[in-house]
């Protein structure tokens, strides 16, 4: 994080958590992260998507198109996206990589606008979308990729799962406990054209309604429920 992050969370949220009458994490894995940190007891609440999913409209995934959702900052390891979008444009079919997402902060921040005039008409940046916008964008999307470095939770790609999209993401520990059963996990050392191939084929195989079913509705019906 930047200073002033680090200097929010690590220290005044450390020097608060003593009077705080509970504290509470949305997975087992960062309650148990969070106890460490805090030196107290984390319980675990679970979470629910950002915004209401009943309004998406229906799928248009008449194009091929990646969705990658979340601030513009290192922990969100654009510059993977950057280069799976150099990646993807020298394939045949005409892939749209679209970002949402506010600019934050550090070297790729610093340099987004200019990445993205870079990749015009491969890359799109929608900055800080309105929920029917994300919806929409979502619901046009034929595969959704977080290569994050770290997560708390990941609550686009929740979002997208439940939405029944392809997921590829990193293969972190978060993202092990909260990513539908469908998404491909790829290392965070993969190789742009391994990633676009990955993307490929998670697209061209799209979770059945049936299978969405369960995520959408909160449980994968056998086996510990997700967090959502």
């Amino acid at each position: 994080m930047n200073l002033r992050g680090r200097a929010l969370f690590r220290h005044a949220e450390a020097a608060m958590a003593p009077h705080y009458a509970q504290v509470l994490a949305p997975t087992a894995l960062m309650a148990d992260s969070l106890a460490t940190i805090l030196r107290r007891p984390v319980g675990v609440i679970g979470n629910a998507p950002g915004i209401d999913l009943a309004l998406a409209p229906e799928p248009a995934r008449t194009e091929p198109g990646v969705i990658a959702v979340g601030t513009v900052e290192p922990r969100k390891n654009y510059d993977a996206v950057l280069a799976l979008a150099d990646s993807l444009a020298t394939h045949a079919a005409p892939w749209t990589v679209r970002v949402v997402g506010r600019q934050g902060w550090g070297d790729i921040a610093a340099s987004w606008e200019s990445q993205v005039a870079a990749r015009a008409g491969r890359l799109e940046w929608h900055g800080h979308a309105s929920d029917a916008a994300l919806l929409a964008l979502y619901q046009s999307a034929t595969c959704f990729v977080s290569m994050s470095l770290a997560e708390g939770f990941n609550m686009p790609l929740v979002e997208a799962g439940s939405l029944g999209l392809p997921v590829v993401c990193s293969d972190i520990a978060i993202h092990r406990q909260v990513a539908p059963p469908w998404a491909r996990f790829v290392p965070l050392t993969i190789a742009p054209a391994d990633l676009a191939r990955v993307v490929e084929e998670a697209a061209a195989l799209p979770p059945r309604p049936k299978r969405c079913r369960p995520i959408a509705t909160g449980s994968v019906g056998t086996g510990s429920p997700r967090p959502w």
